[in-house]
């Protein structure tokens, strides 16, 4: 992150964070995709969940998330393993928290991804002799969010269980 040095600089940045904050918060919760119904017969799922940047330090936990994600999953019946499971759902949660150089925090701004996946195969690389594993991405759907660093935490608790009952709809409708 760039340094606000001086006065007219540190004016400028306040305003910087306040206009992404209110772009970040007025882009809302996106709406999530099914691609071809993909999501039909899907019955059991793995669940990733991964923090990267400050996430942490927002007081973002990885139980939290899971817990969130899961219980809408369990309740609609889709079971949660570890292994032989028709999709995985990666849940990644991108955050920082802007500062002016005196140190002040001006809260937490997140990007929260949820991503549904499955493994097509191996594939031979044309320009090497390797090959590698793919995937087909058959689920996505993100969402920005801006809060004060001690509301951040439920905050993102409550969309992660937003985003889940949303996947659980997707899969109602595709089922």
């Amino acid at each position: 992150m760039r340094s606000c040095e001086g006065t007219g600089t540190v004016i400028r940045c306040l305003v910087g964070a306040l206009v992404w904050a209110a772009v970040l918060a007025s882009a809302g919760a996106s709406r999530a995709q099914t691609r071809g119904n993909l999501l039909e017969g899907v019955n059991t799922i793995g669940l990733f969940v991964a923090l990267a940047f400050e996430a942490e330090q927002c007081g973002i936990r990885e139980d939290d998330l899971r817990s969130a994600f899961a219980e809408p999953l369990t309740a609609a019946g889709i079971e949660i393993r570890d292994s032989k499971i028709d999709i995985a759902l990666a849940i990644t949660v991108d955050s920082a928290m802007p500062k002016a150089t005196d140190g002040t925090v001006y809260g937490c701004v997140s990007m929260i991804g949820v991503e549904g996946w499955t493994f097509t195969g191996y594939r031979k690389l044309r320009f090497n002799k390797r090959s590698l594993v793919t995937k087909a991405v058959i689920y996505s759907n993100k969402v920005k969010f801006v809060s004060p660093v001690a509301e951040h935490p439920a905050n993102i608790a409550r969309i992660v269980g937003e985003m889940s009952r949303k996947f659980v709809d997707d899969h109602s409708r595709d089922n």
